[in-house]
């Protein structure tokens, strides 16, 4: 007897907490896809930006740059101005 209430009280917490763990995107209707180089890591990073310009979605690829010396990259990708095509930043080199 206490086996089915177990299962019925378990199959009642998964049935009520289901909906909250299934989706993540806060707006699924209005998404935004940016693509880039998959074995570079595009995408590690993800990081909302607003300036004078505009909105922005800053992304990270850690893996990018020359062989010898991965040092990453950071892209910019425009938000709502109907362009989904990302720019590389031109970041300084360290000089050590």
């Amino acid at each position: 007897m206490l086996g089915i209430s177990h299962f019925t009280l378990t199959t009642a917490a998964v049935v009520v907490l289901l909906p909250c763990v299934l989706s993540f995107n806060v707006d699924q209707k209005n998404g935004l896809s940016f693509s880039g180089p998959l074995e570079d890591m595009f995408g590690y990073t993800v990081q909302q930006f607003e300036n004078s310009e505009g909105k922005w979605v800053l992304i990270g690829s850690p893996l990018s740059g020359q062989p010898a010396k991965r040092t990453g990259d950071v892209y910019k990708c425009p938000v709502g101005m109907g362009d989904n095509t990302c720019v590389k930043l031109e970041l300084p080199t360290s000089q050590m």
